[in-house]
């Protein structure tokens, strides 16, 4: 019963305590809108905040019905036995074990996949459409979505298949060599990203605008950074949401910019932005996430393996007679009911490490107008909210609120 309770409640509270600070957020966005002496007044007039607030309700109606789509359907399927059903149909059909439960899982996850299908297809050509920034058209979306397919087909396949290996090779010592492999997993994949998967769905092609190019060589060159790249991609052809970032280790690093961006913001605002992305490599904030995300991946593995030889875990849910390989699965979709708490502690830190690459991107630049002056744009541009209710940024925002960063940099000499 208490392993029941665990479950279900923490499932259940990760729904509903987003879909409450959700709500606080929209109506936080309204009440604030009417207020005559909130900060940037001049910048974000109520007419845009009423466009705001129905660009963010109309996204969150969607994601509620999303949400408890989801949590719905995991709890029919561990509680109305299909789970275990399924896996012992594809044990008892398919001599290997191993490819038994990758086709299991598979087969799961092309059904999720068909399900929430129609939601992404909302986003795209409804929800994104209406508020103008989808540009994509029903072939680009097919071809998107198969490429991903494939790719989820041969990267998480192979991994899980490699995992499942260990499972059946290493009794007692599984779990130490698929953190292992894990983690060897996330590195290969921070080099192979920009090189090989990124340039399948996007086109990147170098920078030509002289002026642009000149300005982040000589601050990339200020930073005391090498880049053998600085590319532009043709995410116009998707959407007008706009982004930059820092990818690529030791001498592959590139500096990507979509070219949404370089039409916004102006050859300053962009190096201010590119500044704060050079900033988190230059402060280690890459590597320190990836550490932590390392350590919890490692713990939570070592949960597995623990809860998977309780027996009275097992005789609750059922699982004394399945493969081990299916405990495995189940296990973690156990843990993942409640791990999901350590995002928040995790969101905090990600908060503290945008105020550190702001102060670096202005010691760098020697302004902060220009990093100030883009976000500002930036949130305009995208529709992004200003005044998010405290809870909810507090909770789910990996970056400050606009008016909090603002007031930092405006403070920083």
């Amino acid at each position: 019963m208490l392993f029941h309770l665990i479950f279900i409640l923490g499932m259940v509270l990760e729904t509903c305590l987003e879909f409450i600070t959700k709500i606080l957020n929209i109506l936080h966005l309204k009440n604030t809108s009417q207020k005559q002496n909130r900060e940037l007044k001049n910048v974000f007039k109520t007419s845009y905040l009423k466009k705001i607030h129905n660009y963010i309700k109309t996204k969150y109606s969607y994601s509620f019905i999303k949400d408890f789509i989801s949590l719905g359907l995991i709890l029919l399927v561990i509680y109305s036995g299909l789970f275990i059903k399924l896996s012992i149909y594809f044990t008892a059909h398919i001599k290997s074990p191993l490819l038994a439960h990758l086709v299991f899982i598979g087969f799961i996850s092309l059904i999720l996949y068909i399900i929430f299908l129609p939601f992404s297809i909302i986003n795209a050509f409804l929800v994104e459409k209406k508020f103008g920034f989808s540009t994509i058209t029903i072939k680009i979306f097919i071809m998107d979505n198969i490429k991903a397919l494939i790719l989820s087909l041969i990267l998480g396949g192979g991994i899980m298949a490699l995992v499942f290996a260990f499972i059946l090779k290493f009794k007692n010592t599984w779990w130490l060599f698929a953190w292992g492999a894990f983690t060897l997993f996330s590195l290969l994949m921070i080099k192979i990203y920009p090189t090989f998967i990124a340039p399948l769905f996007n086109k990147f092609v170098p920078v030509q605008e002289k002026k642009l190019k000149n300005k982040i060589i000589a601050m990339a060159k200020n930073a005391d950074i090498s880049v053998s790249m600085i590319l532009k991609n043709d995410v116009t052809k998707l959407t007008k949401h706009s982004n930059a970032y820092f990818t690529g280790m030791c001498k592959n690093k590139q500096i990507v910019l979509f070219d949404t961006l370089i039409e916004q913001l102006s050859p300053d605002e962009i190096t201010g932005i590119l500044a704060h992305e050079i900033g988190h490599y230059k402060k280690h904030h890459i590597w320190y996430m990836f550490i932590i995300q390392t350590i919890i991946t490692g713990s939570g593995l070592f949960l597995v393996k623990q809860f998977t030889a309780l027996p009275v875990f097992l005789q609750a849910f059922n699982l004394p007679e399945v493969h081990y390989i299916t405990r495995f699965i189940f296990t973690l979709i156990f843990i993942n009911s409640f791990l999901w708490v350590l995002q928040y502690p995790l969101t905090l830190l990600s908060r503290i490490y945008e105020f550190s690459a702001d102060k670096f991107s202005f010691q760098i630049t020697g302004k902060s107008k220009f990093l100030i002056s883009s976000l500002i744009k930036l949130t305009k541009d995208n529709l992004a909210n200003p005044y998010p209710h405290p809870l909810y940024s507090s909770l789910y925002y990996s970056h400050p609120p606009l008016i909090e960063r603002v007031k930092y940099l405006k403070n920083l000499k």
